[in-house]
């Protein structure tokens, strides 16, 4: 809405001078002073009376200010409305996340996601797998990103994105007659050995405390740690025996990867609001995970 040439004249009407106005204005004393001319011609009658001292405004020259004015004042109250509107009508959807693999997977998909919606705000929270599925249960958040140890429990909609076996690190130097028949792990032999665990409330560590259950005993924890390379490090070291998943697997000459009997997984998921899955938008970035 270009109202340049109203603003002109109510500056001039303000000042009663040319000079001050176009200094008002930041702009030069002869692109004001054609405005007025050209704009009072236009009209067929002069809007200001020119004497030595100031400009006197005319009748018509009232009747245009007042209108100027009006004109303003609406500009103002629908440029107001307009932010509003733009404001009050940006979609904005809350999104957990407890899991490293998760941010990263988040981070990835977002960045595409605001290229092709740009008026959709994502907000990405951090916390325990044990909040998220509170928070999401209460409608706080459209949907979570998190790691599970089944997929069981899921009472609403949800999505695999990647599924990681479960591996128990041990150091080269354990004694080879922990293995039985087909290299399977003679588990009542690690009962007096240490383990380093993840810590609690974590999707990792419900995974080892429901191992250790299932084989009745409970184990000697000499750390509680999330950090994958210090864990590797001090199972290398002979501090103790750790778990990993196997996306996480780095080689080391010093340490091996076992496999558990029967296989354990650990599941990342997206888990959603019933309403996501009729959400075009948010179903495309579901699918970008």
């Amino acid at each position: 809405m270009n109202t340049r040439q109203l603003e002109y004249i109510l500056a001039i009407a303000e000042e009663k001078n040319i000079l001050r106005a176009s200094e008002k204005l930041f702009i030069s004393q002869s692109t004001l002073s054609q405005t007025l001319i050209n704009l009072e011609k236009e009209l067929g009658t002069p809007l200001f009376i020119r004497n030595q001292r100031e400009l006197a405004i005319t009748e018509a020259g009232q009747y245009y200010i007042e209108a100027a004015r009006d004109i303003m004042h609406i500009k103002e109250q629908a440029y107001d409305r307009i932010r509003s509107i733009s404001v009050t009508s940006k979609e904005r959807y809350r999104v957990g996340i407890s899991s490293q693999e998760g941010m990263e997977r988040f981070l990835t998909a977002s960045g595409l996601f605001q290229k092709k919606y740009p008026g959709v705000e994502l907000y990405a929270t951090d916390e325990s797998t044990k909040n998220l599925l509170k928070k999401l249960n209460m409608g706080q958040l459209a949907l979570i990103i998190t790691s599970l140890d089944s997929l069981q429990k899921i009472t609403l909609p949800y999505k695999v994105l990647n599924r990681e076996e479960i591996l128990l690190l041990v150091p080269r130097t354990l004694p080879y007659k922990i293995w039985g028949e087909s290299r399977r792990l003679k588990w009542e032999l690690l009962k007096n050995e240490h383990f380093i665990l993840s810590k609690q409330n974590s999707t990792m560590r419900s995974i080892t405390d429901h191992i250790f259950k299932q084989l009745g005993f409970n184990p000697d924890i000499v750390c509680e740690l999330d950090n994958t390379s210090a864990t590797i490090h001090m199972v290398a070291e002979g501090t103790g025996l750790a778990f990993l998943p196997s996306g996480l697997k780095v080689e080391n000459e010093q340490i091996r990867y076992v496999s558990l009997t029967p296989k354990v997984y650990r599941y990342q998921v997206v888990i959603y609001q019933e309403e996501m899955s009729q959400n075009p938008k948010m179903t495309d970035f579901i699918d970008l995970l």
